[in-house]
């Protein structure tokens, strides 16, 4: 599950001319730091299967600031 939010900061404060066109944003990819699970027939994961290497990054959160000029 992947959540995005964005805020456009010139409608907030529309008094202010610097933000005017000014954007923020915040991402979370992989909100719950859900992993795949696979096992074989013995009950076993396979090596290519193991969380580590899966998804090495897990939980990502990225904030962002973009302006138009």
């Amino acid at each position: 599950m992947d959540m995005r939010l964005f805020a456009d900061l010139g409608t907030l404060v529309p008094g202010n001319a610097v933000l005017k066109g000014a954007r923020l944003s915040l991402a979370v990819t992989n909100l719950l730091d859900s992993k795949q699970r696979v096992r074989d027939g013995n009950g076993l994961t396979p090596i290519r299967y193991q969380p580590y290497l899966l998804n090495p990054l897990g939980r990502v959160i990225t904030i962002g600031l973009r302006k138009v000029f």
